[in-house]
């Protein structure tokens, strides 16, 4: 999905958070595994941490000799003043908490994600989406329907119908490219939706750019983001206006 967004004219920042991913890797060799973060502090420190590692990254994108090391034709650092934020289950709750205490993020998306600490009731005041699967609202998850009186007028909540939680993740696009489909557990089918990956992908993607084309560029509302649309009959909007 980053890269369909690039492939759109943005620059894409992707961060694996240490002791939150799996595992990440320092330039030095060493590496630092997941923690055991199940418990709700646990999750609302690790979400405030991600936060920050936001702002912390949006600072070093600045400096030129950053940038030269992921990008060694660029002779300058990146301009960080405008960004939007995207993000699955945690990272859509990190989207929502970087924004809250980083002016420079001026849009944020959250796919499918519960939303955890100081945000749900302070609130967001610029443009945020929600895209969730089926079945998700504002009824079915509390921080959803906290949230939603503190967002600004600019917000907008779609659903995904045949999606589940890990639709917004490579799974279902690995699954089919790889044609295990029939070898797996109906766990995973219960996890992945009935989305073929490729539709998952196309569709999630077209309504991401819709949103960053209107925040970051300034661009005309696209009409995705004013109603139904033929080409996606998948997406249903189930509040909240964005031509406001």
């Amino acid at each position: 999905m980053v890269q369909s967004v690039t492939s759109f004219g943005f620059v894409v920042l992707s961060i694996d958070h240490p002791y939150d991913a799996e595992f990440v890797e320092f330039p030095d060799g060493s590496i630092v595994l997941a923690a055991n973060i199940s418990s709700d502090a646990q999750i609302a420190q690790a979400v405030d941490t991600r936060a920050k590692d936001v702002s912390f990254v949006l600072n070093e994108m600045k400096k030129a000799s950053t940038v030269r090391q992921f990008i060694p034709s660029i002779r300058t650092g990146l301009k960080t003043q405008r960004v939007a934020m995207f993000g699955h289950s945690l990272g859509g709750a990190a989207a929502a908490a970087a924004m809250m205490v980083d002016s420079r993020i001026i849009g944020g998306a959250n796919l499918d994600g519960t939303f955890f600490g100081p945000v749900v009731e302070r609130g967001v005041r610029n443009p945020f989406l929600i895209f969730a699967h089926e079945g998700k609202n504002q009824s079915t998850d509390p921080s959803w329907g906290s949230i939603w009186p503190h967002l600004g007028k600019k917000k907008l909540e779609l659903m995904l119908s045949g999606a589940q939680h890990g639709t917004f993740t490579d799974m279902p696009i690995l699954i089919d490219t790889l044609g295990i489909a029939e070898q797996l557990p109906s766990q995973v089918k219960d996890l992945t939706g009935t989305l073929s990956g490729a539709r998952a992908r196309d569709v999630i993607t077209a309504y991401v750019v819709a949103f960053l084309d209107s925040v970051v560029y300034g661009c005309q509302v696209s009409s995705l983001l004013q109603g139904p649309s033929k080409f996606y009959p998948e997406v249903s909007f189930s509040a909240g206006d964005f031509s406001k």
